[in-house]
């Protein structure tokens, strides 16, 4: 093995703090465990909230809207005002 075999093949990997954003948030997540353990249980406590606090509809509202209108019309029968206040789409 000569000296040449033993030397990284990319410079900006032997430099510190150059590397790859991935390998440098493992390598800060190695080096300070405290603070991934408390943003861990931050995460965990904001999921539990969310989950708690999140309305839920169980069974959604699939009807049509209706729009209930009180109306009189002197000597017409009921269907007749019906299919005239009717809007069909």
């Amino acid at each position: 093995m000569t000296e040449t075999d033993s030397t990284p093949k990319d410079n900006r990997a032997a430099e510190p703090g150059r590397g790859p954003l991935i390998e440098r948030i493992i390598e800060a997540s190695a080096k300070n465990k405290f603070l991934v353990f408390i943003f861990t249980i931050f995460a965990v406590a904001g999921g539990i909230y969310g989950l708690i606090h999140t309305p839920l509809d169980a069974i959604p509202d699939l009807s049509d809207v209706q729009v209930i209108v009180y109306t009189e019309w002197e000597g017409r029968s009921p269907d007749l005002v019906e299919d005239q206040i009717t809007c069909q789409k």
